[in-house]
């Protein structure tokens, strides 16, 4: 006879492989909470993001964990690219600050709610209850997005 542990384990393994739930990822045999629907409906974000350097990439990486819907802005190189490395970070110092940006892009892959993209902000004008963002693609186009938050992370 099983525990009740064991049974809550088969269970939950039965649940992950039927796909009605999938593991948060980095947590092993954990299943996921289900997302929750946002307070503020109307907005395309919960966050966006405006900066991809070191900063912008972790505070991307803590919101997708929340779970929340982000865009991190890219507006392109980082001010340290010409810089032979990053010092005083921990567990990367001297790493090569383009390397230490491909690592963080690599760790928000996990995280479906972050989506990252090559824009330049030009406006983000305050709405109610949230903030409309402006600017332009690397193609030239404009885009617009909304979202409850802006973060500033451009160094």
């Amino acid at each position: 006879m099983a525990s009740s542990s064991n049974s809550a384990a088969v269970q939950e393994a039965v649940a992950l492989n039927s796909g009605s739930l999938r593991p948060a990822p980095g947590v092993r045999g954990k299943a996921a909470r289900p997302r929750r629907a946002s307070t503020y409906a109307g907005f395309d974000f919960d966050v966006v993001v405006v900066g991809a350097g070191s900063a912008g990439l972790s505070a991307a990486l803590t919101l997708g964990r929340c779970r929340r819907r982000v865009l991190v802005c890219d507006g392109g190189p980082p001010r340290n690219a010409a810089s032979p490395g990053v010092h005083g970070f921990l567990s990367r110092d001297g790493v090569r600050p383009a390397e230490l940006l491909r690592l963080g892009r690599e760790q928000l892959t996990p995280y479906d709610t972050v989506q990252l993209h090559e824009r330049k902000v030009r406006a983000i004008t305050a709405q109610r209850n949230g903030f409309q963002v402006s600017g332009e693609t690397a193609q030239g186009w404009p885009f617009t997005a909304t979202a409850r938050k802006v973060l500033l992370a451009t160094g």
